[in-house]
């Protein structure tokens, strides 16, 4: 088959490319890499620029038997989120009506992803964000391993200076790699990576992809540390809100997963809150 150049239409800031059989979806100078529409070869590559968010370019097709993909969702908003209250294992915390709305949000954006399985932490927060999959008949499996950090005696209290000063001297000691430390009466990151390690072999069990994955801010950086090969104290670097996605791919030969989207909110940009 006899290549030609790319053609590229200037009508945005992002682009997608489509070569041959795959499509890499470049933003913010993000190289993505997804299969190509319904698995057909292309007989050319073509860039095209877009300002359409990621779930618009999504793929409907189910992964190729030698890519795992993996889409990482952290929880909705719950009252302690909004009112800045440590919440962690400990919490077993609803979310509030804008949480509701974040996680139909995510669901009419990605309802048209095949995903074979979605896994969530043993506490609701994460059941009730992914209810909407789980209402289409999706099979849903919780896995305790993906529960949050527990934050021991900072959960649930409303922060003052002192707290605010044990907590970020916690992070900094982590940030330093001291992850055998915990705040008082808490888990060390290196216990959570332990049980996450667990996890994530039962969740690679799975023959289909590509998973949904819904679980917590601390426990969402040190999964990633974990799928990236990435050293535990580096965990910092990746940001999250609310109902924010990750998407991750690791392809036959690969060693480890790569990130394809990082912290994406673009199902959410229409709500106000």
């Amino acid at each position: 088959m006899k290549r030609t150049h790319p053609k590229t239409l200037p009508i945005g800031h992002a682009c997608f490319t489509l070569y041959f059989n795959k499509i890499s979806i470049h933003s913010s100078g993000n190289l993505l890499s997804r299969q190509a529409i319904n698995g057909h070869c292309l007989p050319y590559i073509c860039t095209v620029h877009s300002q359409l968010p990621f779930y618009k370019l999504s793929m409907q097709s189910s992964d190729s038997p030698s890519t795992k993909t993996i889409y990482i969702i952290r929880h909705g908003q719950t009252d302690f989120n909004q009112l800045g209250i440590v919440q962690g294992a400990g919490i077993d915390s609803d979310i509030n009506a804008f949480g509701k709305q974040q996680a139909d949000a995510f669901f009419q954006a990605y309802k048209h992803i095949p995903f074979a399985h979605i896994f969530v932490s043993a506490l609701k927060r994460t059941h009730q964000t992914i209810a909407p999959f789980k209402n289409i008949g999706i099979p849903v499996s919780t896995l305790s391993e993906l529960n949050e950090i527990n934050w021991g005696i900072l959960e649930g209290k409303k922060p003052n200076d002192q707290s605010r000063k044990e907590f970020y001297t916690m992070l900094k000691y982590w940030r330093n790699g001291e992850l055998d430390r915990a705040i008082n009466g808490g888990e060390t990151p290196m216990a959570m990576a332990k049980r996450q390690k667990i996890g994530l072999q039962k969740i690679e069990a799975m023959a289909e992809t590509p998973f949904l994955i819904c679980m917590h801010g601390r426990a969402l950086r040190a999964f990633l540390c974990l799928l990236l090969n990435n050293p535990l104290q580096q965990m910092d670097q990746f940001k999250h809100e609310n109902v924010c996605l990750y998407v991750l791919e690791k392809h036959k030969n690969d060693a480890h997963y790569s990130i394809i989207l990082r912290n994406n909110l673009d199902h959410l940009s229409h709500l106000k809150h």
